[in-house]
């Protein structure tokens, strides 16, 4: 068994976060998590050590934790749920790279846009258009809805009348 990837760990916790904004619509906290998830995973140094001093707390495992606790306080019933739908669990970031090709080309093509958006401090306003390309990132679905998230995020970054 291959041991997740820090990185992968905290996109799937990103990604369980956008979606319980599903149930509850994403505050500034929130947003503002998604965004630190993105700034992370997309640095050029992004390694998952982060060049840490020993016995330094990483930071990927931090922000994953604080992901995990803002999940907990808006979901309180989902961790103790006799029967646990799945529905805001983590992603298993690593089967973005097991799937189907056109499933894997739609997931990789909306994490590419995702970094546009996050390298130009987009995140925060367009809130609902983030949580949705997260949420489609867990989710087993067509190309097609994949593709058409990832030219939605198009449209957005290359709007006409913007720099």
């Amino acid at each position: 068994m291959e041991r997740t990837k820090p990185l992968e760990r905290l996109l799937g916790a990103a990604v369980g976060l956008a979606r319980t904004a599903d149930r509850i619509p994403a505050d500034g906290e929130t947003m503002g998590l998604i965004r630190e998830a993105l700034v992370m995973m997309f640095a050029p140094e992004s390694s998952g050590e982060n060049g840490r001093l020993e016995g330094a707390e990483d930071p990927v495992s931090a922000l994953e934790a604080r992901i995990h606790e803002k999940k907990a306080r808006l979901l309180p019933d989902c961790t103790v749920c006799k029967n646990p739908c799945g529905r805001f669990f983590d992603y298993e970031a690593g089967e973005l790279w097991t799937g189907p090709l056109e499933i894997r080309d739609g997931k990789i093509g909306i994490l590419e846009r995702l970094k546009c958006l996050t390298d130009r401090g987009e995140i925060g306003e367009n809130r609902d258009l983030v949580c949705r390309a997260l949420f489609a990132l867990g989710e087993d679905c067509s190309g097609e809805w994949l593709q058409m998230i990832a030219e939605e995020l198009e449209n957005v970054i290359y709007c006409p009348g913007r720099q």
